[in-house]
C-alpha cells in the first residue's frame, strides 16, 4: 500500500510508541441508556429519555494523493482519517448507517453521529463538518476517485472551542443529524455522510484520526437517537387512590384506571398492560394480567442445563440463535422468556443490554459476535444500568421495547450482555440436538466488551416469545399469489381482501398491517396509493362489483400517498396506516387497496380459511375475479383506553393486593411500571343518621320548610340526596348536618326520601311525609292544634323504621285547615 513520506513517518512512530493500541482505559459511561455498541460516555439522560444507538453499517477513509487506493482493513491511527497533512495529503472519511429499524411513526427528540477520536497526528485544530452523501459506495471498494457526491452544505459542524482544544484524543464527538435521520426513515432508511474539514485548502495542516469498526467495535461510530419515555400516574381502584378508601374496596371485580402521559404532547398511548398480585414485588404468577400479547413457545426442552448465562455473577456476553423452523409467528416482539429452574423470583442484571435481529444465515454462530449479525442490523431492545428480570412460572422474563418485527422466515439472533447477575447458580435449559440453534459466549473479566466468543455450541436454549401482533387463523400457509405485490411494475387497479371476523383474534384501532410474503428483503413501492378499511356485512365471497362489497359510509381511508414503500421486515411487508379505523370484531374486516403504478415485486402467501378477494386491475391485460382466499395478514392494534375491569376470580375478603400498570407509546416504547396497593374489605353498613327533622313543625301554604338530618360514616359520606316532588336534589352540607329548604305552594301531603351514600358506596335511606294545611285550625280543646310528621327509615340491612310524631301546639287564631285535593310541593 502506498503512502506519502509524511504518513509513513507517522505510522512508524506509532508502531514504536503505541503499537497502535486502543487506549487501555476505555471511556466510562455515566448514561444509563447507553447502547450495546459503544463505550458509555454520554451525558446522563433525563428520567423521561432513552437512547437507541445504531451502529455504523460501513465506513472507510479516502486520500487524494492515492486516488485509486481502497483502505479497507487499514486501521492505522484508528482507520478513519480526516484532514490535511503538511505534505498536502487530503483525507475524508465516509460513514453509512441503516436507520430502517426505526418505524416510520417513531418519534424522537434528536439524532447525532458520534465518533471516537483516537489520535491527532497533527495537533493543530480546524473545524470538521458532516455532509450528507450519496449511498452508492462500499467500504471494500471506495476510493478518492469513486467517492460519491455529497451536499456542499454541511449538516453539522464542530468549530469550538478554539485550537488546540477543539479536538482532543480520547474523546467522543457528536454532530447533529436529526433532520437527515427523519428523512431517511421516510425513505429506504440508508444514510451516508462524509466527515471532512471545512477548509480543505488550508492554510493550516490539521489531521484527526477516528476509530472504525475494524479497529474497535465498541469505539466505532454510531448514531444516537434520543427519544422520550411515557409514564403512568393516577392509578385508581374503583376511583380510589389513597387511604383510607383504597383499603376498603367494595367490589370483588374492581375497575382499574390510570393516566398516561408523554413528554411529546403529540404522542399517545398505544397499548397497556395491567397486573394484579398478592405480592408487592410481583414474584410468582400474577393473579391476573390484562395484556394483548400472545405467547408462542420457541423451544421447550429440559434435556440439558447449565448456569450460563444468568447463573454466573460475572461479566457476560451471550448470543442465542434460533432456526426459522422454530418460529411459528411473525410480528412485533414484546417479551423474551427464558426457561429456568426456579418457578419465581427476581434476577438483577447490571448494565444489561439486549440486542436482536433476524438474518437469512442459517449456519451456527461463530466466534465473532459482530460477524454473526452479518446481513442484518441488530436493534437495541433493552439498555438499563440495573434491570430486574422477574421469574414467573419458570420463565425469566425480559420486557423489551417494541422495535423489532420478528420474522418466522428468518433465523433470530438475540444477544444479552451484562456486567453482573444477582442469581448465582440459576440454571437455564437447552436442547443439544444439532440444527435447532446455537450459542456463542464469553464470560469473566472484560467479557462485556469482548468481541470474540470463547465458547460456541450447537445448543438451543428453551425460550418463549411474546408477540403483540394479532394474526388471522390462516397465517403461515404456504400457497402464494402475485396479487397485489407481485404484479408487473406497470400494473394499476383496485383489490379488496375480506377476513371473516371469526378468524381475527383482536380488536382496536388498526395501527399496522403485516403481509406475509415469499421474499425476506424486497420492499414494494406503490404510487398514488389509497388504503381503505371497513367492517362489512357482506357474508361469504365478495362480489365482482367491488362497489357493492361495503357501504362507503362505513369505509375509512387510513392511507393516501403519492408514493409509499412497504418495508420488508424479513418476509413481512409492513403497511403502516393512520390510526383512524376501529375494528370492533362484530363484522368481517375488508381491506381495499387502490394504486396506479408499482415497482419491484414479491408474492403474498395466501390463506384459505374464511378469507376472500376480489379485484379489478390492469397488468398488461385486464383482470377481474372473485376468489375464496386472501393474503395472510396480521395486525397491530392500538388500545387507547385507560381503564380495565378485573376479570379474574373474585378477590377474597380482607386481603391486600397490588396492581401495577405500564403503557406503550406511539413509538413502541414501554413506560416503567407504576404500582398501587389496595385491600378488598367489603362493608355492608350504610351511613348512620339522626332525623330527618322538619321545621316549622306546623306547615301551612306559603311557609318555607327546611328538612335536616345529621349523617355520619367512619370512612366519610359521599353524598346525601333528597327525592321530593319528582326530583333528586343534593342536600346542602355543613359538617355532619345536611339540609334542604323549599316554600310550599299548595295544600296536601308532601312525601320525601333521603338517600345517604357512604364513601365506600353503601347506602341508607329515610322517608317522611309533611301535611300542609291551608291554615292552622282552631281546636275544640281550647286552641290546641295537631301536626303529624311521619318519618320512615331504611337501614342498610333492609329493616324498616317508622317514627310518627304527634306535635300538639296552642292555636294561633288561624282559620281552620282546608286540605286540597292534591299533594303540595316546593
Amino acid at each position: 500500500m502506498e503512502r506519502s513520506p509524511f504518513y509513513a513517518a507517522l505510522i512508524i512512530t506509532a508502531l514504536v510508541l503505541r503499537i497502535f493500541a486502543v487506549p487501555t482505559s476505555i471511556p466510562i459511561i455515566d448514561d444509563p441508556a447507553s447502547s450495546s455498541e459503544s463505550p458509555r460516555d454520554f451525558k446522563e439522560t433525563a428520567d423521561d429519555e432513552k437512547i437507541i444507538r445504531i451502529h455504523v453499517l460501513e465506513e472507510e477513509a479516502v486520500m487524494d494523493t492515492h486516488p485509486d487506493q481502497n483502505y479497507h482493513g487499514n486501521t492505522y491511527y484508528g482507520g478513519l482519517w480526516v484532514g490535511l497533512s503538511p505534505q498536502a495529503d487530503l483525507t475524508r472519511s465516509y460513514l453509512k448507517f441503516d436507520v430502517s429499524v426505526l418505524p416510520e411513526e417513531f418519534r424522537f427528540e434528536s439524532a447525532t453521529i458520534n465518533a471516537y477520536m483516537l489520535d491527532e497526528p497533527v495537533p493543530d485544530d480546524a473545524p470538521i463538518a458532516i455532509h450528507r452523501a450519496g449511498n452508492g459506495w462500499s467500504e471494500t471498494s471506495i476510493t478518492w476517485n469513486t467517492q460519491p457526491d455529497f451536499s456542499p452544505t454541511p449538516t453539522s459542524v464542530i468549530d469550538s472551542p478554539a485550537s488546540p482544544d477543539m479536538f482532543v484524543p480520547g474523546n467522543w464527538y457528536s454532530w447533529d443529524v436529526t433532520e437527515d435521520v427523519e428523512s431517511a426513515i421516510l425513505s429506504d432508511g440508508i444514510l451516508s455522510f462524509v466527515m471532512k474539514v471545512t477548509n480543505e485548502s488550508g492554510p493550516v495542516a490539521e489531521s484527526n484520526a477516528f476509530v472504525e469498526d475494524e479497529r474497535s467495535h465498541f469505539n466505532a461510530s454510531f448514531i444516537a437517537v434520543r427519544y422520550s419515555v411515557p409514564s403512568v400516574s393516577g392509578i385508581a381502584v374503583d376511583g380510589h387512590d389513597s387511604t383510607p378508601l383504597i383499603d376498603y374496596i367494595q367490589n370483588p371485580t374492581p375497575t382499574i384506571t390510570w393516566t398516561a402521559s408523554d413528554p411529546d404532547p403529540t404522542d399517545r398511548q398505544l397499548d397497556y398492560e395491567v397486573q394484579i398480585s398478592d405480592s408487592s414485588d410481583f414474584t410468582g404468577f400474577p393473579l391476573w394480567t390484562a395484556t394483548h400479547d400472545t405467547v408462542y413457545p420457541v423451544m421447550v426442552s429440559n434435556d440439558s442445563s447449565g448456569v450460563e448465562p444468568f447463573g454466573i455473577s460475572s461479566q457476560m456476553r451471550f448470543q442465542f440463535k434460533y432456526s426459522p423452523s422454530l418460529l411459528n409467528q411473525s410480528g412485533t416482539l414484546d417479551k423474551i422468556m427464558f426457561h429456568v429452574n426456579r418457578t419465581e423470583g427476581v434476577v438483577v442484571l447490571e448494565n444489561l443490554v439486549v440486542v436482536a435481529g433476524c438474518t437469512t444465515s442459517t449456519g451456527d454462530l461463530g466466534t465473532g459476535f459482530d460477524a454473526n449479525f452479518a446481513g442484518c442490523t441488530p436493534v437495541t431492545l433493552v439498555n438499563s444500568e440495573l434491570y430486574e428480570a422477574q421469574i414467573v412460572d419458570g420463565r425469566l422474563i425480559i420486557d423489551v421495547d417494541n422495535l423489532l418485527v420478528v420474522s418466522q422466515d428468518m433465523a433470530l439472533i438475540i444477544e444479552i450482555r451484562f456486567t453482573n447477575s444477582s442469581s448465582t447458580g440459576l440454571v437455564s435449559f437447552y436442547d443439544s440436538t444439532p440444527g435447532l440453534g446455537s450459542v456463542a459466549y464469553v464470560w469473566g473479566s472484560s467479557a462485556y466488551e469482548n468481541s470474540v466468543a470463547f465458547f460456541t455450541d450447537p445448543f438451543c436454549y428453551s425460550m418463549d416469545l411474546a408477540i403483540r401482533t394479532s394474526n388471522t387463523a390462516s397465517w403461515a400457509q404456504t400457497n402464494s399469489s402475485e396479487v397485489v405485490f407481485g404484479l408487473a411494475t406497470n400494473s394499476s387497479g383496485t383489490v379488496q381482501f375480506k377476513y371473516d371476523r371469526a378468524s381475527l383474534d383482536g380488536t382496536g384501532l388498526v395501527d399496522r398491517i403485516f403481509f406475509h410474503v415469499n421474499d425476506t428483503t424486497q420492499d414494494v413501492t406503490l404510487e398514488n396509493l389509497t388504503v381503505t378499511l371497513a367492517e362489512t356485512s357482506t357474508e361469504g365471497p365478495l362480489s365482482g362489483d367491488l362497489s357493492s362489497n361495503f357501504n362507503p359510509a362505513d369505509g375509512v381511508t387510513v392511507l393516501a400517498r403519492d408514493q409509499y414503500t412497504l418495508k420488508n421486515r424479513g418476509g413481512v411487508l409492513v403497511l403502516d396506516v393512520e390510526s383512524a379505523f376501529y375494528y370492533s370484531g362484530l363484522r368481517d374486516l375488508l381491506i381495499q387497496i387502490v394504486w396506479d403504478c408499482k415497482s419491484d415485486g414479491v408474492e403474498s402467501f395466501i390463506g384459505l380459511n374464511g378469507s376472500y378477494s376480489a379485484w379489478n386491475f390492469v397488468d398488461n391485460q385486464t383482470h377481474q375475479a372473485s376468489v375464496s382466499w386472501a393474503p395472510d395478514v396480521a395486525f397491530d392494534f392500538i388500545h387507547t383506553e385507560n381503564e380495565v375491569q378485573y376479570q379474574g376470580s373474585p378477590l377474597p375478603e380482607a386481603t391486600r393486593f397490588y396492581v401495577r400498570v405500564r403503557v406503550l407509546d406511539g413509538s413502541g416504547i414501554w413506560s416503567s411500571w407504576t404500582q398501587l396497593s389496595f385491600k378488598y374489605e367489603p362493608i355492608t353498613e350504610g351511613p348512620q343518621f339522626e332525623g330527618p327533622r322538619v321545621s316549622p313543625e306546623q306547615v301551612i301554604v306559603g311557609d318555607q320548610v327546611e328538612i335536616t338530618l345529621n349523617v355520619t360514616f367512619t370512612l366519610g359520606v359521599s353524598q346525601v340526596l333528597i327525592e321530593i316532588g319528582g326530583n333528586n336534589i343534593t342536600m346542602s352540607q355543613s359538617g355532619d348536618r345536611y339540609s334542604y329548604s323549599f316554600v310550599t305552594s299548595s295544600v296536601g301531603t308532601i312525601t320525601f326520601t333521603v338517600f345517604m351514600e357512604s364513601a365506600v358506596g353503601t347506602w341508607s335511606a329515610a322517608t317522611g311525609a309533611i301535611y300542609v294545611l291551608s291554615s292552622i285550625p282552631s281546636s275544640v280543646d281550647g286552641g290546641t292544634t295537631l301536626t303529624i310528621i311521619i318519618i320512615a327509615g331504611l337501614g342498610a340491612a333492609g329493616a324498616a323504621i317508622v317514627v310518627i310524631f304527634f306535635v300538639r301546639k296552642k292555636g294561633k287564631n288561624r282559620p281552620s285547615a282546608q286540605y286540597g285535593p292534591s299533594l303540595g310541593g316546593p
